[in-house]
């Protein structure tokens, strides 16, 4: 007997509880029956516009609700799916055969380019699902945050999506939750599929002051996020002098969050906050309940259905309290990259796969990160967290955001920089001797600079790279370096 599908799914509960809701917003909502209706009505506007099994096709929108939509239709017709992150222009290891947009790009080639428009009509009952048996029932191409520099695409079958998310079930915690990132992320994929399998309401909002009415209008009992979007609901509850009771739990991902956003989300929202660890490629790793005392480089307990392990440069495991490499590997892990072997070839050995951190288990066997071997600063000989750094500056006051990078000067040495998003005086002196007195004397940054805004990714990581290329072109048209140097930052 086959597996049972998402379409299966989707048509289960339409058939079981047609009147259920499984599309909310504040401006209206999808029952089972409806969305499983306009589902087939989407599918077949994709098959007469020509759009075929196994083909690539990526939706471009900041609409979530059409988003889900659209891919649900696409998978009933048996292509392969992929979510944009926005408008962006698209970059990545394969090109695409469509382009699905629900407004006018020039960026797009017109001539694989289909504008999502409102569909209505009756349920065409004799349209059947188109299976992608050519690509071994895979359904979903994930775009990778791209903070290295490179977007890579993670390939995920049929079977990879629907375990993930039954796995995902052990750390939910709550009946109803509301997300606030993008489907373009795997963990917002995840959440999808999540309520299709359990016929469960899926909450949509657009920002922060959409995500508070929608929790207060239907009690929902979780909230889902990076810790930015996190902190800019904190930050709309605060100025209200307001307070969300009746969240259960709060879950973060993509990044760690820091001390000062514990201490908002437990006074703010809940006390109950739970910090998850994972990859695209391999999904869950760790899970941590922190608390604003916790260390912020804890994640805390290895899921159980993964194994980490920490290794040294020969792949040999260390004993624990020593710092290595990461690498890790679980039942529904993909075994590469799509279109891209030499970044699989890179990442994916001996049936592990190593994410590009560094880290160590504690004495009780709990995991605690040390950064991205790409991004852990040597400072003669000392090894710096820049994550951590980070978390430090944003808790000085006067400090909305900071972030350090590196950049290379024109005499060919690299130098630690520190970006800071501030509007007080703030003396340079001070800030180096804060980190001194914190991480030590390597910690200083060579130079300071006054930002509007750090750039970071769909999950909340700091675009270093971006961070540093922007910085370095601003220093070289103004000639300027030292302690003293400040400015805002190009867009």
């Amino acid at each position: 007997m086959a597996a049972a599908t998402l379409i299966d799914h989707l048509r289960f509960r339409a058939r079981l509880d047609p009147n259920g809701i499984a599309m909310q917003r504040l401006q209206g909502q999808l029952t089972h029956a409806a969305l499983y209706r306009l589902v087939k009505l989407y599918a077949l506007k994709f098959r007469e516009a020509g759009i075929r099994p196994g083909q690539l096709v990526v939706t471009s929108t900041v609409d979530k609700a059409l988003d889900w939509i659209a891919t649900l239709a696409l998978i009933h017709e048996g292509a392969v799916t992929c979510s944009n992150h926005g408008y962006a222009p698209w970059s990545a290891s394969a090109d695409y055969d469509w382009m699905l947009v629900d407004r006018a790009r020039h960026a797009f080639d017109a001539a694989r380019t289909i504008r999502l428009a409102p569909e209505s009509g009756e349920n065409p009952r004799g349209l059947q699902p188109r299976g992608n048996f050519a690509g071994g029932d895979l359904v979903r191409l994930v775009l990778t945050s791209g903070t290295t520099g490179t977007r890579k695409l993670v390939p995920l079958t049929q079977a990879q999506v629907i375990a993930r998310a039954v796995t995902g079930l052990w750390v939910r915690e709550a009946q109803s939750s509301v997300s606030a990132l993008g489907l373009s992320t795997a963990a917002d994929f995840n959440a999808c599929v999540t309520c299709l399998l359990l016929g469960t309401p899926l909450y949509i909002a657009e920002g922060a002051l959409e995500i508070i009415d929608l929790v207060r209008q239907f009690s929902i009992e979780a909230v889902f996020g990076a810790p930015g979007q996190l902190g800019g609901i904190v930050k709309e509850l605060e100025q209200r002098d307001d307070r969300l009771d009746g969240v259960k739990v709060v879950r973060i991902a993509g990044a760690a969050p820091s001390r000062p956003l514990l201490k908002q989300l437990n006074e703010r929202i809940s006390g109950n906050v739970v910090a998850l660890y994972g990859c695209t490629e391999a999904f869950s790793m760790a899970v941590f309940k922190p608390s604003p005392g916790s260390d912020p480089a804890m994640v805390g307990i290895v899921h159980v259905d993964s194994e980490v392990q920490v290794v040294d440069d020969a792949g040999s495991p260390v004993p624990n309290g020593e710092e290595g490499v990461l690498r890790v590997r679980t039942p529904f892990m993909v075994s590469g990259y799509h279109c891209n072997p030499e970044d699989t070839e890179r990442h994916f050995r001996g049936g592990w796969f190593y994410p590009g951190d560094r880290g160590r288990l504690d004495e009780r066997g709990r995991l605690v990160l040390g950064g991205r071997e790409t991004e852990v600063l040597n400072r003669g000989g000392v090894k710096l967290n820049p994550v951590l750094m980070d978390q430090f500056l944003a808790t000085l006051p006067g400090i909305a955001d900071a972030a350090v990078f590196r950049i290379e000067g024109a005499d060919g040495v690299e130098r630690m920089g520190a970006a800071i998003v501030t509007d007080a005086e703030l003396a340079p002196a001070d800030l180096s001797g804060a980190l001194r007195k914190e991480f030590g004397d390597r910690s200083v940054p060579t130079f300071y600079v006054r930002v509007k805004k750090i750039p970071r990714n769909e999950m909340g990581k700091v675009m270093r790279a971006e961070l540093g290329r922007r910085i370095a072109k601003l220093r070289s048209a103004r000639a300027a370096a030292g302690p003293g140097d400040s400015g805002p930052l190009p867009s």
